[in-house]
């Protein structure tokens, strides 16, 4: 919802003339764009109220933003965002964060979400963090991290609409369950070694067992 006489807060390129799908290519902070935390930088501009934008110039997609009634709906598209992976080098590790809503919504955007063609499911994963919202404040939450649950609902198997539902329909405070990657620095080679000691005396040396970095190349470093 937007009071007349104001602006949506974002910036727009592309277009028919432009040689590119209308896109988002920027979100005034502070804004109504930015602070309904479902847009990001990068969606494609489909619809707004229902008006295909495919066949128009980038003026007129202008135009029709700033002349937008007071309620304004916009069907976007966007990318997927990556699967992360156990392994190699990575490891998940998970965090609950408490956050209090402000304007019904937590400071930050959410894609992915399960779906019909299974090689477009992703986990609920939150690709942006609003600067100066509640989740930013709070600090725990970065983008790419995946949101697991809401005060105990699990949005593992939900498509996006259905945790967005979830998302709006909790209390003022919620709990949220999030995973993240931590990378993991893979241990250098061991490889054994014996050090001598003894004395000039003639008293026995004894063997002593331990271990060293091994550089591979038949060195020790």
């Amino acid at each position: 919802m937007k009071k007349e006489g104001t602006t949506l807060g974002l910036t727009v390129s592309g277009g028919i003339d432009k040689d590119g799908k209308p896109r988002v290519s920027n979100l005034r902070q502070g804004g109504i764009a930015a602070r309904s935390d479902q847009l990001d930088v990068g969606d494609y501009i489909k619809s707004v109220n229902g008006i295909n934008l495919t066949k128009f110039r980038h003026d007129e997609i202008i135009s029709l933003l700033k002349n937008v009634g007071e309620r304004v709906v916009l069907e976007v598209e966007y990318e997927l965002p990556p699967v992360s992976v156990q392994g190699s080098g990575v490891i998940f590790r998970t965090a609950e964060v408490t956050l209090h809503k402000e304007g019904n919504t937590f400071g930050f955007v959410i894609r992915g979400g399960a779906h019909d063609d299974r090689n477009k499911s992703r986990p609920i994963v939150i690709t942006c963090v609003r600067p100066g919202g509640p989740a930013d404040r709070e600090g725990t939450i970065k983008p790419g991290d995946r949101l697991l649950s809401v005060d105990g609902i699990r949005l593992v198997g939900t498509s996006h609409s259905e945790a967005m539902s979830i998302l709006k329909q909790c209390g003022q405070e919620a709990t949220l369950l999030i995973e993240y990657d931590v990378s993991v620095m893979e241990p250098e080679p061991l490889e054994k070694i014996f050090l001598m000691s003894g004395e000039p005396d003639g008293t026995p040396w004894d063997v002593i067992e331990g271990t060293a970095p091994y550089d591979g190349a038949g060195d020790f470093t």
